[in-house]
């Protein structure tokens, strides 16, 4: 009976043993398939020689994968860039309704104010609707904010709206004199997309550095006005 019960604790001991080096064998390489994995992540300076635990190596690599992040420009959805295209072409078709004499009040580009011009003489309806939807495509690259300050007076619109589109202009210029501007704005304004317009910032000062037509200038004036109410 002793011999019997030797024999049966000998068994247990080894299954036992068995499982217990199964388990450890799938550990390492579960730790093997992670660091392989993970070390895609690490910048060069880390991969190289560098002696690093798995869970350093894990926040390591994931932060230096989200600064990464930080610095890629979210293109605005196709919803947004639908409105603001909608908005500059209203624009474009209050500069069609002007006199000429108030069209030589505007400062614009020629190219512009020679597509308005031309816009005044089309009769047709499919060729003022083409013509129209072209002088859209060319207010992207003009600044819309002295021009609709303009069009407000003329239109009669109340002081106030006035005085709320030159609030926007200070806001676009405080946030690229000041690096505390987008902080401040953020606190008032947490729902702002503090990325894209981080982004906008960064853009708009290499603009102006490099003497590039304005893009990201015109942007932040459109996207603030989005974020700031009017009342």
């Amino acid at each position: 009976m002793e011999v019997h019960e030797d024999v049966e604790h000998r068994a247990t001991l080894n299954v036992s043993s068995r499982i217990t080096n199964d388990l450890v064998g799938a550990v390492c390489h579960l730790s093997q398939m992670a660091s392989c994995s993970i070390s895609r992540f690490m910048p060069p300076c880390m991969a190289e020689g560098a002696i690093i635990t798995t869970p350093f190596y894990y926040f390591a690599a994931m932060r230096h994968h989200d600064d990464h992040e930080e610095e890629v420009e979210l293109p605005p959805s196709k919803t947004k860039i639908k409105k603001q295209m909608h908005d500059l072409q209203d624009i474009g078709e209050q500069l069609v309704a002007l006199s000429k004499d108030q069209l030589k009040e505007i400062e614009l580009p020629e190219t512009l104010r020679d597509a308005i011009l031309e816009a005044k003489r089309i009769t047709k309806f499919g060729a003022i609707k083409r013509q129209m939807q072209y002088i859209g495509r060319l207010m992207r690259d003009v600044d819309a904010a002295p021009i609709i300050a303009k069009l407000e007076v003329w239109s009669g619109k109340s002081h106030q709206h006035i005085a709320y589109l030159h609030r926007v202009e200070r806001w676009r210029d405080r946030l690229l004199e000041d690096d505390k501007a987008l902080t401040e704005l953020l606190a008032d304004y947490p729902e702002a997309d503090a990325q894209r317009l981080r982004a906008l910032i960064r853009n708009a000062l290499k603009e102006k550095e490099l003497l590039k037509p304005p893009k990201s200038y015109r942007e932040i004036f459109q996207v603030l006005r989005e974020i700031l109410p009017e009342s």
